[in-house]
């Protein structure tokens, strides 16, 4: 659908966090029919529902628990869960059905869902735990993204609204529960917008009518995306405050999302295939560093950066987190690589300017992003190539391998640090390292063992010294008791033992 059929209105509340989605079967399993047959239709033929009769889920539902159950719902809902596991078994069935899903995780405005499907397709997407039942209202946060699940969850089945009796209990004793006055106090203060959702449910316009007769005109506008509606539904719903959009769910939530890429608010969807490009040539590098050579050290904690910032690129966007959120990121490990920078720790430095650098990465538009990312790093912090990075290599080890002489006084100081290797196996482990001005390399096992020796030979004379000073000491008190002289004890009359 074109993007300019998106009122203006409609974006404003969306953009000011003043819009809940509203999402129905046809944005989950039943828009995409993978398996050819609607819920509705697999369920009439197992129990043989009349043709003449009107089929809706509702009926068609009651009709297989009268006929197929004795009045039951169990065997009813073990079909319908066996419905839903098969979109979960197979890969493109599982991706079509939640097509829907990942785009309103991608528009990180929609911070209320309401749905009325049972699937947990939408809270899988969004990664997060929904509210089904009364009492989980006590765990709403506004500062976070929520799901209410208005009709229950097949994770749930007693809390599952499917045959008429369902709907007619819910009538009865639910329009004033603490999960429907959540929906009513909504609809008060938001506009909704209604995706894959026919407005035919029966529950819902019960509850939208109380409102409308308590609001009257000052009630919030609605909309409604739907499929190919003629001029009679567009007018019939008009006069209920809804305003129908033409169009399909996922085209819909498409375009809305490419109208919010073009205003610079999130990131294309091209970043993620290149995110999935740059992953794979990190984890190759990662696994060719060999960590006990310093130098290649140095350059395993920026690859770690690297692939730890990506990981978290790659989650915001899939989860709605806009261009604003990565800029203050880059802000943080900016001041991170500077505040590091002031205290020597190389590691330090590798690591954050690994994370920083992606994130630069990220940023570049279009074939910008094709250059070849640094992915190595030197004794200046500075991203280099491949080439130059092993001629560095090869010329420490050149260097390390000739014999120098060393004095007393040249002696370099040691320290144990402690370094997290963030690869995937995760392992803490201990580097005795020598610290010379601002670069940092593995001492060999004889200059590890020079150094101890050496230390501990200061430490026996220190305390050789000490007990020196504690003989003349002693000597001096047994020198000056010979010749009667008086302490401070004596002169307060204590006796001197």
């Amino acid at each position: 659908m074109d993007k300019c059929s998106i009122p203006e209105t409609l974006l404003d509340d969306i953009k000011n966090e003043e819009c809940v989605l509203f999402l129905g079967a046809g944005a989950s399993t039943e828009g995409s029919l993978y398996f050819g047959k609607s819920l509705v239709d697999m369920l009439a033929e197992k129990c043989k529902y009349l043709t003449s009769s009107p089929k809706n889920l509702p009926k068609v539902a009651q009709y297989f628990c009268d006929i197929m159950d004795g009045g039951f719902k169990g065997r009813l809902l073990r079909e319908i869960r066996e419905y839903l596991d098969q979109y979960m078994e197979i890969a493109e069935a599982y991706r079509v059905a939640t097509d829907v899903h990942r785009l309103v995780a991608k528009i990180g405005f929609f911070q209320i869902i309401i749905t009325t499907n049972w699937d947990v397709f939408t809270e899988r997407e969004l990664n997060v735990l929904p509210i089904v039942r009364d009492a989980d209202l006590v765990y709403w946060n506004s500062n976070k993204r929520q799901v209410i699940k208005l009709h229950g969850c097949i994770s749930q089945p007693e809390t599952t609204v499917v045959t008429e009796d369902d709907y007619r209990d819910f009538q009865e004793k639910r329009t004033d529960c603490p999960i429907s006055n959540k929906l009513k106090d909504l609809m008060a203060t938001k506009t909704f917008l209604f995706v894959g959702y026919s407005l035919k449910d029966e529950s819902f316009q019960i509850l939208q009518e109380n409102v409308l007769s308590r609001m009257g005109k000052l009630a919030r506008t609605s909309y409604a995306v739907l499929p190919q509606p003629t001029n009679a539904l567009v007018q019939k719903w008009k006069k209920k405050g809804i305003r129908v959009i033409p169009g399909n769910a996922l085209a819909f939530l498409r375009d809305l999302h490419n109208h919010f890429v073009e205003e610079g608010i999130y990131f294309e969807d091209d970043l993620l295939f290149a995110l999935s490009e740059l992953d794979s040539q990190i984890i190759k590098i990662q696994l060719s560093m060999n960590q006990e050579d310093s130098t290649e050290l140095l350059s395993a904690m920026y690859q770690d950066g690297l692939k730890h910032e990506l990981d978290e690129i790659h989650y915001g966007i899939t989860r709605g987190k806009p261009r604003s959120f990565f800029e203050d990121r880059l802000l943080h490990f900016n001041a991170r690589v500077d505040y590091w920078t002031r205290h020597n720790e190389p590691t330090e430095i590798s690591y954050n300017k690994g994370r920083a650098e992606l994130l630069l990465w990220a940023f570049r538009l279009g074939s910008s992003r094709k250059e070849k990312l640094g992915f190595y790093i030197n004794n200046s912090f500075e991203p280099i190539d491949e080439t130059e990075f092993r001629k560095i290599q090869n010329a420490q080890k050149a260097n390390s391998q000739q014999p120098t002489a060393k004095s007393q006084n040249s002696a370099h100081s040691f320290y144990i640090a402690e370094m997290w290797n963030s690869a995937p196996q995760g392992r803490l482990f201990s580097l005795v390292c020598a610290r010379s001005g601002s670069t940092t390399r593995l001492l060999s096992f004889w200059e590890f063992f020079v150094d101890i020796v050496f230390f501990l030979s200061r430490i026996a004379l220190k305390l050789m010294f000490l007990t020196n000073i504690r003989s003349l000491f002693f000597l001096c008190s047994k020198f000056s008791h010979c010749f009667s002289i008086p302490s401070c004890r004596s002169l307060k009359g204590i006796p001197i033992n």
